[in-house]
């Protein structure tokens, strides 16, 4: 008797031997991404009927699907540099599962693309390569070149039809004269006219005298707010900007730090309307270009991976709303070469 039962037999199983034969990639597939497979498709979602504006995103989304191979052997779609647009893309997503005829595999990869200027744009043709292993020929699978419009962020109308007024004629007076009422006509036009030219200089002078007193009422309302006072209230302001951006650095949060920079911008470059971070890199040194750079990259991308402020708060501080136009003069050169890489 055992009780814990520790006997036991060894069994060996042994499966028949399977032998196959690998065929050699073909001479006459030049692609350096070897894709053998029973059908491959290529689809793009776009957001049609939209208007494009300069310095907004705009997401694309490629899809390249493939049945008989396993999603390792799909390879990321690369996209081509179009100037005049920033490309933000993100890191594929690879899908495989079985079908009744067999696996398939998908690879979906989103860009975003963001066009600095506005103008005509096209996105190239996409094509991909691949090896019908039940036809034994080279096969393509291709998505079209797309065209698009962007407009200025401060396109206005500029459509509109001006009204023209058309005067009404006034009917000629027929006048009667004669010999005996000539005199007298004479002397009332004289009497007129001496009386007109007597009401028409008193109301140029009353008009003047009036434009003085609106000149000096102006001057002495403009006194009472002094030009150091309003330095005083705007230096405030950029303060608190400041402040905003400091807490969100600190707490490396990336939407908060957008949204104070933006705010921040808009007093340091009040004579430009700067509505987002591309916008806004254009316009600052090296240093701070690249740090908003790599902050809108983030956020526009799909990943969870984190983000760290990087000293976006102390190279902000540097800048001051009468120094702005001085600092933006000496470090044009620099931002020009920075804009072009």
């Amino acid at each position: 008797f055992d009780p814990f039962n520790t006997s036991s037999i060894t069994k060996r199983f042994v499966s028949k031997a399977l032998t196959f034969n690998i065929k050699a990639i073909p001479d006459s597939y030049k692609s350096d991404n070897w894709l053998p497979a029973t059908n491959v498709k290529l689809s793009e979602e776009w957001p049609n009927n939209k208007k494009f504006i300069a310095g907004e995103p705009v997401t694309r989304t490629i899809t390249l699907t493939a049945e008989g191979v396993t999603s390792a052997l799909l390879a990321e779609i690369k996209p081509q540099q179009i100037h005049g647009v920033k490309q933000y893309p993100d890191k594929p997503i690879t899908e495989e599962y079985k079908s009744e005829s067999g696996i398939k595999s998908s690879l979906q990869q989103k860009t975003a693309y963001i066009p600095t200027h506005a103008g005509n744009y096209t996105l190239p043709a996409i094509t991909v390569s691949w090896w019908n292993v039940d036809k034994n020929k080279i096969e393509t699978a291709r998505i079209a070149e797309r065209k698009f419009t962007v407009y200025p962020s401060n396109q206005k109308n500029l459509n509109q039809t001006p009204v023209t007024k058309q005067a009404t004629p006034v009917p000629a007076q027929n006048t009667v004269s004669s010999d005996i009422n000539n005199d007298h006509s004479n002397k009332l036009k004289q009497t007129t006219t001496n009386s007109s030219s007597i009401w028409f200089w008193l109301s140029i002078l009353f008009f003047v005298l009036w434009l003085l007193t609106l000149i000096l009422w102006w001057k002495s309302k403009i006194a009472k707010t002094p030009a150091k006072e309003k330095q005083t209230q705007l230096s405030h302001s950029v303060t608190n900007s400041l402040k905003d951006i400091q807490a969100a650095c600190q707490n490396n949060d990336a939407q908060g730090t957008k949204t104070a920079l933006l705010n921040w911008a808009r007093l340091i470059f009040p004579e430009l309307q700067i509505n987002n971070l591309s916008a806004l890199a254009t316009q600052v040194d090296t240093a701070l270009s690249q740090r908003i750079e790599l902050l809108n990259t983030h956020l526009y991308s799909a990943t969870n991976s984190g983000w760290e402020c990087d000293e976006i708060y102390d190279l902000c501080k540097k800048y001051k709303p009468s120094q702005t136009k001085k600092m933006k003069k000496n470090n044009s050169a620099e931002l020009e070469a920075f804009n072009r890489s």
